[in-house]
C-alpha cells in the first residue's frame, strides 16, 4: 500500500465507524448534522470516506454519539500503515 492509499482506507473506516455508532444511536444523517451545525451531506461525505474530519471536529462527533473520542478510532481489524 502506497501512503495515500493507507490514508484512504483510514477514512473509510473511520467514515464507517461514525455511521455504525450513528445507527446504534437511531439518529440519522440530518440529526447528526443539525447538532454539529453543519449539513447531511458533510456528515455523508464523513461517513463514505470521501472527507476526513478533522480532530476538532472528531470532538464534537464523540459528543453528540456520547461516546469517548478514542471510541470513534475503535476498529475490528488493525490499520497497518506501512512507511
Amino acid at each position: 500500500m502506497t501512503p495515500d492509499t493507507d490514508t484512504d482506507a483510514l477514512k473509510v473506516r473511520v467514515g464507517a465507524r461514525l455511521r455504525a455508532l450513528r445507527r446504534a444511536r437511531d439518529l440519522s444523517q440530518r440529526d447528526v448534522a443539525s447538532l454539529l451545525n453543519t449539513d447531511a451531506a458533510e456528515v455523508s461525505r464523513h461517513e463514505s470516506g470521501a472527507r476526513c474530519p478533522s480532530v476538532p471536529l472528531l470532538a464534537r462527533y464523540a459528543e453528540v454519539l456520547e461516546v469517548p473520542i478514542y471510541e470513534l478510532l475503535r476498529f475490528e481489524e488493525p490499520v497497518v500503515i506501512l512507511g
